[in-house]
């Protein structure tokens, strides 16, 4: 059995504990359960059962810049932290949007937890909303000019079916790189792809100079 389908089968052991009540598979110090650390520390031991290597360095990562702004705040009982310490601690985060959401989405599912285990009533998270940082740089998105299709048509010749077909499909980049021959329909003319954000089949049509390509 694989590390992945292991791990699932144990997850959906310890929900169904939990649903039942049944807390005894849970190391707990109940002298210290009430501090924010001794929770942080059973949460990421119960994380790291389900989630790969890599994701749980992630997950941990994010926690622990969390560890320390509650450190610093002398915030040491779960059921000290509230809704402004956590808004407080996304806005000061250096980071893109995105990965501030990531954050408040780890924290919420920590929370979350700490619901499931009687713990707390509420989760604090619920009513946070990520800023957009001030100072986060705008993405440039502008249309190709005639130095960059120069630039390309000169140096970019290991990639130019790559290149050709983003421009004569309007594909994004990641899914171009996911075609296989299996994708192409050679005699309706077009693209039968799996587009990942609307998980969709789609048909896109293929110009003449492209079939000659791939031909």
């Amino acid at each position: 059995m694989g590390k992945k389908k292991l791990a699932q089968q144990v997850k959906d052991h310890w929900d169904l504990k939990l649903i039942k009540g049944e807390l005894d598979f849970i190391i707990i110090d109940n002298s210290n359960s009430g501090s924010f650390d001794q929770f942080l520390k059973n949460y990421l031991a119960h994380s790291e059962s389900y989630h790969s290597d890599k994701m749980f360095v992630i997950i941990k990562g994010m926690l622990g810049k969390f560890q320390s702004f509650c450190q610093k705040g002398e915030i040491r009982m779960l059921s000290d932290l509230k809704t402004v310490h956590i808004q407080k601690h996304l806005d000061n985060l250096t980071c893109a949007s995105k990965t501030r959401r990531n954050h408040l989405g780890e924290i919420k599912r920590m929370f979350d937890y700490a619901i499931r285990l009687d713990l707390l009533q509420r989760n604090p998270c619920d009513i946070i909303t990520v800023r957009k940082n001030r100072n986060e740089p705008k993405r440039d998105h502008r249309l190709l000019k005639d130095l960059d299709l120069k630039l390309i048509n000169e140096y970019g010749e290991p990639y130019s079916l790559f290149y050709d077909m983003l421009l004569y499909t309007g594909l994004r980049a990641g899914d171009v790189a996911l075609l296989t021959y299996g994708n192409i329909n050679f005699q309706k003319g077009c693209i039968e792809s799996l587009i990942r954000k609307s998980r969709k089949i789609h048909e896109f049509p293929l110009a003449v100079h492209l079939l000659e390509r791939l031909k």
